[in-house]
This record gives structure tokens, C-alpha cells and sequence, in this order.
């Protein structure tokens, strides 16, 4: 079916995707988009995987990386709520900036359940001065006082991060101050905990959990996922090229980078690894043609930029 439009303004989009046409699902998901979410060619975030399980999707697409406007979310909440109410149960579902919408609205939406992939608590500096990496998305007038609060969540929240990444830790551990928040351990996978469950099957059977009540099968079910998946095959690969090249073995370090590519071709930080490896090795063009490699990945990144920067310099 096509989705039709329920709600837009200068900052988000909200759709919906009924799974079938005249039949109401018992179940509604709400799925807001990650950044840099291209949705004229991708859509409504895992509408297909979530269609599968007859699940009614209900799409809040960010126009930018904006981090969800408080007043944006509530004009699209007057909209959404009566819709909404006529649901048994409630999921909201997103990834990084998108999981951190997932958890804020959870209450105005009044949501039962939350599967959230790698929240920011916050992107404010006042809130997160430990956390820059998404810093300059961050806009005083949309988003000060955005850092979730207690009487913000509602449900049983399931976040799936990284524990080795320090920072990615340290939000889920502040939201879990906030609410009952169950963890998904995503070892190997930095923020990119997403990339396991790219597939429609495993992404149902994680669903599937979640709405059952059910923590220890859904983190077998992305366990399995995880150990089973190209990128983390490429991201122990990767982690072994960044010790090799703290230790000095560079030779090491260049295998390495080069398996983790094979993995994950269109992985960034392992072709930006493999760019300072070639620099220390003093192999200046293949050291720009890696980082150029990152660069066209996504040349919004000021960091791919500064790594391309280095190699040319080199």
C-alpha cells in the first residue's frame, strides 16, 4: 500500500503504512529515521520488515539532522494520538538519532514498547560535554533542553549499544537513570549496531521478541545475528588493525585493514584506518586514496575531511 501523509513541517514527515489494506493490525510501530536518512530512495525505516509481521509502520522521517524538535514531535503527536489509541500495542523503533526519538516521545505517544539502537541522551553540550560527535547538528533553538527525562519514557525500552564504544555506554547509561532500560550487548559493532540486523527475517525475529516480553530471546536472536554478519567479521578485523598500529606492526596493521574492507566495503572508519596506517608507512597515495574512498562515502563528515587533509600533508 501507499503510505499517505498525516503530518509535515519544516522539520519532520509523519506517514502511515497500514500492512494491509481495510485490516487493522492490533499492533502500531513507529519508526523514526536515523540521520542522514536518504527517504525518497530508502522510505520508511524497516517498513518492509515490520510490514512482514503485519504491524500498522507509522513513519517519523527527519528532514535534517535535526534531532526531532520537541515542537515539531508534539504538533505531529495531535495527529498522531487519536490514530494511535486504537491500537493494542505500541512500538517505537529508530537508530542513533532516530533511537533517541524513539525513547523521548515513548510517553507523548504512549508507547508500550521501545527497541532503540544506539541512543544519544542528548546531543546539547551542556548536557553531553563528553560526547562531540554529533555536536554540530546541534541547534540552540530547536534543541536546548532536549536530554530525555524521566516522564518522557514509557514502556519496556530495549537499547542495543556497543558497550566497548565508552561514550556510546555512557548515554545508555544516563537514559537508564531516567527509565527501566534493558541492555542488548553489540560487541565489535560500535554505533554502527544496526548493520547485524539489516536483514528483513532477523529484524522480524527481533521485533517478535520485544513484543513478547521476551529479553533473553531477543538477545540471542541479535547475538546470533551479530556473530553471523559481514561487519562484525570486518569490525574485529578493524579492531585488530588498531592495535597493530598502536603496537608499530604496521605490515599487520595493513592485512587487517584490508580484511575489514573485503567485509564491509563501503565501511568508512575502516578505510579512514587504513588511510593513517598507509601514512605512518609512508605511502602518501594510497594513504589519499583510502581517505578519498571515506570521503565519497559521505562528504558531510568534517572528520573523513580532516583524515583526507592528513594524508595529503603527509
Amino acid at each position: 500500500m501507499v503510505a499517505s501523509t498525516i503530518f509535515e513541517d519544516d522539520q519532520i514527515l509523519v506517514q502511515s503504512a497500514p500492512a494491509a489494506e481495510g485490516v487493522r493490525s492490533p499492533v502500531a510501530v513507529l519508526s523514526y529515521s536515523p540521520m542522514n536518512h536518504d527517504f525518497a530512495a530508502k522510505g520508511i525505516p524497516a517498513r518492509a520488515a515490520l510490514q512482514s509481521l503485519n504491524f500498522d509502520v507509522f513513519g517519523i522521517i527527519a528532514k535534517k539532522n535535526n534531532w526531532y524538535p520537541q515542537s515539531s514531535v508534539e504538533a505531529a503527536a495531535v495527529a498522531l494520538r487519536p490514530l494511535l489509541g486504537e491500537y493494542s500495542q505500541k512500538i517505537a523503533y529508530g537508530s542513533s538519532m532516530g533511537a533517541y526519538g524513539a525513547i523521548k516521545y515513548s510517553a507523548l505517544m504512549g508507547c508500550d514498547h521501545v527497541l532503540a539502537l544506539a541512543p544519544q541522551y542528548s546531543i546539547d553540550p551542556a548536557d553531553v560535554p563528553w560526547d562531540t560527535r554529533f555536536r554540530q547538528h546541534f541547534r540552540s533553538e530547536l534543541n536546548t533542553g532536549m536530554g530525555i527525562a524521566t516522564g518522557d519514557v514509557s514502556g519496556r525500552v530495549i537499547v542495543v549499544t556497543d558497550p566497548m564504544l565508552r561514550v556510546d555506554l555512557r548515554h545508555f547509561e544516563v537514559i537508564a537513570q531516567c527509565s527501566q532500560a534493558d541492555l542488548i550487548p553489540a560487541y565489535f559493532c560500535d554505533h554502527y549496531v544496526v548493520n547485524p540486523i539489516a536483514s528483513r527475517l532477523i529484524l522480524a525475529a527481533l521485533f517478535k521478541a520485544v513484543l513478547d516480553g521476551n529479553i533473553d530471546q531477543a538477545r540471542e536472536v541479535y547475538r546470533k545475528a551479530r556473530k553471523s554478519s559481514a561487519y562484525y567479521r570486518g569490525s574485529l578485523m578493524h579492531a585488530l588493525a588498531v592495535r597493530r598500529m598502536k603496537q608499530g606492526r604496521l605490515d599487520s596493521a595493513v592485512a587487517a585493514c584490508t580484511a575489514s574492507i573485503e567485509s564491509m566495503p563501503k565501511q568508512a572508519e575502516f578505510l579512514l584506518t587504513k588511510s593513517r596506517v598507509h601514512v605512518l608507512r609512508k605511502e602518501r597515495d594510497a594513504a589519499i586514496a583510502a581517505a578519498t574512498s571515506a570521503v565519497q562515502l559521505d562528504p558531510t563528515r568534517e572528520w573523513y575531511q580532516r583524515v583526507l587533509r592528513e594524508a595529503e600533508a603527509s
